[in-house]
Order: C-alpha cells, then structure tokens, then sequence
C-alpha cells in the first residue's frame, strides 16, 4: 500500500480498549472457540496508564469503550481501569456478558465511571441461553439487570446508569425475539443492538440468517439515491421500487408483508429509502482506534486477531493487521502515521473489490490482496462493512 505524506485531517474520537482476551465463558459464536497458538492475557496495568495519560491530552476522544475478544469484567484491576478513563474525562463505556456484575461489583463501577454497560443475551430460558453461552446461567445475567434497574429506581446517584442489550440473531433463537423485548422493558434497557451471527465456522454458517439477503442484493438503495463516489451502477439491477406508509403489524398485514419484503425490490417508507449500508466501515466513519490487549493498535474487530469466516461457499483466513504499537509509541504518533492514514482514507471511499457480490475468485480465501490490487489488510469481504454484523 503506497504512503502519503499528509495526516489524516478526521482525529481519533473513540477509543477502543480490549482489557483481557480470557473469559469465563466458551460462546458458541466466539472466534477464541477456533484459537490455537494465539497468546491471551491480560492488559498491563503500567501499558494501560501510560495510554490514559495519553488520551487526557486528545480532546477529540470523548469516549473509552471496554470490548474486543474477551470479558473485560474479567481483568483484576477493571474497576481501576474504569476509574482512570473516567479521570481522564472521557465517557466510559463496555460490552459484557452480565455474569460478573453482580450486586456490590457493579455499584463499584458506576461509582467509578462507568456510564452505560451492554450485556451480551442470546437466549432467554435457561436451555436456549445455556446452549449458545456455554458455562454461563441465564438466571444469574437476569439478576444482575434486574439489580442494576432497582438501583436505578431507587437511587438518584444512579439514574444516569444506561444498559444496554446485544443479541446475536441465529437460527437457534431467532424465535426469542419476542422474548428479547419483555426482557428489555423489564431491566428498563435503554438500547437494543441485534446483530447477525459471524460465521467463523460451517456450524455457525448454517446457523446465519442473511445468505439470501447477500446473494440475492436485497435491500439496496436504487441507483439514483446511490453515493457515487462509494457505488457504482454497474452489476445491480434496476428492480422495481416500492414505497410504502408504515402498518399495523397483526394478524392480517403480517403476512402481505412478509411476502412483499421477500422480493428482490428496494423499498422506501414515505420517501425515505429503507435500506442496509454496503461498503460503509462505521470503525472507520466513526474515527474509532483499538488498542489491543498486548498494545498493538488496529482500526477494527475484524483485525484484532486471526479469524476464519465461510463466505459464497468459501473458507476465508483472515490474518489480522496492525498499524503500530503503544508500547513503542505514543497512540497520537501510531494515528497519524501516513500508512495509517492513508488506509483510512481508502476504506472511506471503500476502494476495494466487491467480493460478496461477485462469484468469487481465489483472492476471497482471505484479506491478504483482492482484485483492484489492494495488498493486506483487504475488506471487500468484511461482513461490518457490508451491512450484516455490528457491535455496540
């Protein structure tokens, strides 16, 4: 990839800290289930003030993100964790699998600062639960939010405290949903974020609830409400468009729509086009930054660690990419490297080969090259950019 000598004019506005890649749990869906000679451990304490101390210098970062591959609730020293990128005036916020929040531990951490915590549920009884989320016990997440929505109610001090819930949409509890909702009325969850399973192996494949959507296009925004400098026009067709007022959804309308959101149409309700976003990398359009648990510095979740994905019948490697390292240089310094970005700039205008739309070629067995000649890191294939799979 050719360097530029210019630094990125969008600065670093959320960071993205991966605490610990150990976990109490061995999720169904996890890419560490496919590990072999990946090191794991924990963020070092001394790493970790030093790129606090760093931050507290970089206004344009309002928020600390807990997530990555991993329970961050897992590290010892994750209430300090929280504390200091509190101190440092930044938001903080993490991802977790509810189990180790429980009555006294996450009254230390709102004291500390931390403001909103997303917990991972993908079942809600305990044998769909137990069989996605191996090692863990529905009944103890469901505690631990329902304890944190009775201290909300009952103590000013921690009202401001918001949960959220993610879901991983799959074929073995896509009939949850229903259940998903009374759920999140019940612990007051101020946000839901579902998201699509990640195929990393075949069972996970089989499990995925979008191949029609990505063989067939679905979804689309038609040609003339395209941003031409991320879309072409070649290769897509010109179906018909439907737009449409909202419905009551009951016994009577389900079916008519079912049906009708089944055709290979684009749709619109009321003008506005309903659509997913292609060759979009909200890690990217966000200014987002990670910070692996071991210090090297990446743009994304798809290149923290070695991966595998299945894609148009493929068996897809993915070898992960990092920009610097803060054990050797400051974030700003990795940031503003002209390699870095200048990789940034080509994922905005997503100058990359269309690979879930095409028939596939060799070059789709991983992220090392592509088609229009990009070398490592490649995201044609990335199902985050694609419009399929996204994280809090």
């Amino acid at each position: 990839m050719a360097n530029t000598t210019a630094i990125d004019a969008y600065p670093m506005e959320k960071l993205y800290v991966e605490a610990s890649t150990l976990c109490n749990l061995n999720c169904t869906m996890c890419m560490r289930r496919l590990w072999k000679d990946e090191p794991i451990g924990h963020m070092d304490m001394n790493l970790y003030r030093k790129l606090i101390d760093e931050i507290k210098e970089i206004d344009t970062i309002h928020t600390v993100f807990f997530g990555g591959v991993g329970e961050p609730t897992f590290h010892p020293q994750f209430e300090e964790m929280v504390r200091l990128a509190h101190d440092a005036g930044k938001k903080v916020e993490c991802v977790t699998n509810g189990t180790m929040i429980g009555p006294g531990r996450i009254e230390r951490l709102i004291e500390a600062g931390l403001s909103q915590v997303w917990v991972s549920v993908d079942g809600f009884d305990e044998e769909v639960y137990d069989t996605i989320r191996e090692g863990g016990h529905f009944d103890l997440v469901r505690r631990n939010l329902i304890h944190i929505n009775n201290l909300r109610m009952d103590k000013t001090k921690y009202m401001h405290f918001r949960t959220g819930l993610t879901f991983v949409a799959m074929k073995d509890n896509i009939g949850q949903i229903p259940e998903l909702m009374k759920f999140a009325w019940r612990v007051s969850a101020a946000d839901v974020k579902m998201t699509h399973v990640l195929p990393y192996d075949q069972k996970n494949a089989e499990q995925a609830l979008f191949w029609r959507l990505l063989y067939d296009s679905a979804y689309e925004l038609r040609p003339e409400d395209r941003d031409k400098t991320m879309f072409g026009t070649e290769g897509y067709r010109n179906n018909t468009h439907v737009d449409m007022p909202f419905f009551d959804i009951n016994d009577t309308t389900v079916g008519p729509l079912a049906h009708l959101f089944k055709q290979p149409s684009t749709f619109s309700i009321m003008g506005d086009p309903l659509h997913r976003k292609q060759r979009h990398c909200k890690f990217v359009q966000e200014n987002n930054v990670f910070v692996r648990w071991d210090g090297k510095v990446t743009q994304c979740m798809a290149l923290l660690h070695p991966s595998e994905t299945y894609l148009l019948g493929h068996h897809r490697v993915i070898d992960p990419y990092f920009f610097g390292d803060v054990n050797e240089s400051t974030l700003q310094q990795v940031w503003d490297d002209p390699t870095y970005a200048a990789f940034r700039d080509r994922v905005r205008r997503f100058d990359f080969s269309f690979c879930t739309s095409c028939g596939g070629c060799h070059r789709i067995d991983g992220n090392r090259e592509d088609c229009f000649g990009n070398e490592h890191p490649t995201c044609g294939a990335c199902l985050w950019a694609q419009g399929f799979i996204q994280c809090p």
